[in-house]
Parts: C-alpha cells; structure tokens; sequence
C-alpha cells in the first residue's frame, strides 16, 4: 500500500528533505514527526550536531551559520525551530537562505500558526516539505487508536472503544498517556474490554457533567447530586462545573434546534463539528424535552453564575441550588 503521508515516506525510505515545516493546531502531531525526523537524522544521545531554536527572539544569522557548518563526524546536521512566528511576521532571510541550505543539513520548522502566503511558506513547500498537522477526524483517530494499541499488543472491543471515547475525548497527549496506563493494565492478556477502561482512564469532568444533564432532564435530583459530589471529589471548582453545565445545555438546545429544522444526524456533526458520539448522545437525550427547558437551563446557569461573581450566593450553594431548579423544570 503506498504510504501518502511524506514524513512517513521519507522515514521508510530514508532520503529526507532538506526542510520540513510542520504546522497545524494539532500540537501532538507536531511532536510526533519533529521527535521521529530527528531521531532519524541524528544519533541517539549525541546532541553535538543537533541545533534548536525556540520563540519570536530568534538570531536568523546563527541559524544560517549553524546550518553550513558541516556535520562532526555524522552525515547530517539538524536544526530545528519552534514557535517562531517566521510565518506570519513579514519577510524574513531564511526564505532566501532555504534554495540553498548544504546538502547535509535539514531543517525543521514547527509551528502552530503560518500564513501561506508568506515567502518562507513558499520556499518550504517549494523546495523541502509542508505537512499540515489537523485535528483527526473520529474515524481516523479511531483507526490511530487501534494501531497504536496493536502495536503494543493490545486490542480493544468496539464497546471499549466507545467508552474510551467517552472518558478521554479527541485530545491526542490524553489518549497517549491513557493508552499506556491500559497497556499496564492489561499486562498478561491481549484483549481491552469496557471494563478495563473504565477502571484505569481518567473520567472527563464534561462526561461527567453530562450524565448529570442526563439526570437533571429525568428529574433525578438524587442521581444528579450524586455526580456533582463526584465532580467535587475530585476538587472541581464549582464555577468550573457551572460553566459545564451552562455549555452542555447550551449544545444540547443547539442540537434538538437543527434537528427541529430538519437535519439529519451527519449534517447536525458536519455544522456543529462536533463527534459523532457526542451528537447521537444529545439526539437521545432531547428527543422528548422541548427547547423551552433547555433554555431555562441555561437561563438558571446564567443566574446562578451571576449571583457568585456579586457575592450573594457561594458558589457551591449557588451551584447545589441551580441543580436542583433545574431538576424541577417542566
């Protein structure tokens, strides 16, 4: 199969660019192929022909000259630069210098944000590579999960999968870290059921809020309360718990107002841009509550909110008592 990714391709292939600008909002990934580019290109505990460079501040005449100084007993020179604001920041030397940077030294650029238009966007793409790092879609961050998990001997049930999902969200650093503690948990055995995830991955305070709103539309105060006191267990702040529970009443009234318009269930993920999960689970959730409760939720999270900041309410009573108003909302 061939590879379409160029930073793999030239990782099995060992014939490497002599500039790589990785950008994107997907710091994770940006890591990834900076760490695998340089482990490649230099030798492991010897940093003497490695150069990096990081921030705004950064002396472009240095640059340069590290770059045609020749590699000490190696066959490549690395350089790399961090969050520079070289793409964004007007015309800068180095997108001259790029046509000829020395056979012998790559540079790689990483930054979050970059404007395409600029002569040093050009001249990476033009004469090294460009690799933008997205946030994956569900589907591929799925299959992302399954190959990093088969490549620690691991496989994970597709319910397992699900509440992963659940518990840990999109966020790449958090699935890593839960990936390993599932791997230590697992010790022994190949397969990951639902179970096992549930015992070692850190509960997201948003899923939590969640089954409280799941509580508060079915009028259980006590189940309610119930996950509040988890959430303060694990020393919450209550204003942060508020603010939750605002959002979360705010996308479930945006999602049952596009259904009510006649999306389907595709086109309310493709507008919200939200996970597929997320959205099935608000679908269900508001299928018998009209938009009216909705609103007195973020009505009643509103007001509690404005009582702690003008001090007339703590924010835990203000908080315990927004629950139960809204465990009451007809």
């Amino acid at each position: 199969m061939a590879v379409t990714n160029p930073i793999m391709r030239d990782l099995r292939s060992g014939e490497f660019a002599r500039v790589y600008l990785l950008y994107g909002e997907e710091g994770y990934l940006r890591r990834f192929y900076r760490n695998k580019l340089r482990d490649a290109l230099t030798e492991p505990g010897n940093d003497i022909n490695l150069n990096i460079y990081k921030g705004k501040d950064i002396d472009i005449r240095a640059v340069i000259d590290q770059a045609d100084t020749m590699p000490f007993f190696a066959q490549h020179r690395v350089i790399i630069i961090e969050d520079s604001e070289l793409f964004s920041t007007g015309e800068s030397p180095l997108a001259e210098y790029i046509p000829r940077i020395p056979d012998e030294t790559v540079i790689i650029f990483s930054e979050e944000k970059v404007d395409k238009r600029s002569r040093l966007f050009k001249a990476c793409t033009e004469h090294g590579t460009a690799f933008e790092c997205r946030h994956m879609k569900e589907e591929d961050l799925r299959s992302w999960i399954l190959r990093r998990l088969e490549m620690k001997g691991r496989r994970i049930q597709r319910e397992a999968m699900d509440v992963f999902f659940r518990c840990i969200g999109d966020d790449l650093d958090g699935i890593e870290n839960e990936i390993d503690k599932l791997v230590d948990y697992t010790l022994g055995r190949e397969g990951i059921s639902a179970d096992d995830v549930l015992a070692v991955c850190s509960i997201r305070m948003e899923d939590q809020v969640f089954k409280m709103i799941d509580a508060i539309i079915a009028k259980d105060q006590k189940r309610a309360m119930r996950y509040y006191r988890d959430l303060a267990g694990l020393r919450t702040p209550p204003l942060r718990i508020l603010g939750a529970m605002g959002s979360q009443f705010t996308r479930l009234l945006q999602i049952r107002d596009l259904r009510e318009q006649g999306y389907d269930r595709a086109e309310i993920i493709s507008r919200t841009g939200l996970k597929s999960f997320i959205v099935n689970n608000a679908l269900s959730l508001t299928e018998n509550i009209p938009p009216s409760s909705l609103k007195k939720g973020v009505a009643i999270c509103a007001d509690a909110d404005e009582s702690i900041k003008r001090g007339k309410l703590g924010a835990e009573m203000a908080l315990e008592i927004a629950i139960s108003e809204c465990c009451r909302i007809q």
